[in-house]
């Protein structure tokens, strides 16, 4: 408990006169003094509290503003997602239809290379027969 200095000093003459010198100021280490003009007022907290209130309402609305350019650039994202999302979905139907062709195209490099080969292995064929006769 801290104590003015009036009173603390009337404080200690009881004391010295009661205890000593020595043993009376070590008692009144033991409690410190304060100064008159280190009382707070209810104006200056009311004043702190104000400049309190401000920098909070401050610091709120900057955290609504950071939040706010947080859920543009998540809206941003979005978009961008959605957009490849598109070109994906695109490719992959390009990719199904190059993909559903693919029997189609075997089949018709397989004749175009097979069939006149067999007509060459017919043609083959019908020499070596003729020529062994």
């Amino acid at each position: 408990m801290a104590l003015h200095e009036p009173i603390r000093s009337s404080i200690y003459l009881k004391f010295e006169e009661l205890l000593g010198t020595d043993e009376a100021a070590a008692l009144m280490q033991q409690f410190p003094t304060y100064d008159v003009s280190d009382v707070v007022t209810s104006e200056v907290l009311d004043v702190r509290l104000r400049e309190t209130e401000h920098k909070s309402r401050a610091d709120i609305a900057e955290v609504r503003s950071e939040i706010a350019d947080v859920r543009a650039e998540i809206a941003d994202v979005r978009t961008e997602i959605a957009t490849l999302e598109g070109r994906l979905d695109a490719r992959m139907a390009a990719f199904e239809t190059k993909l559903a062709d693919l029997p189609d195209i075997i089949t018709r490099q397989l004749l175009f290379w097979i069939f006149p080969l067999f007509l060459t292995s017919i043609g083959l064929a019908l020499a070596v027969t003729r020529l062994g006769r």
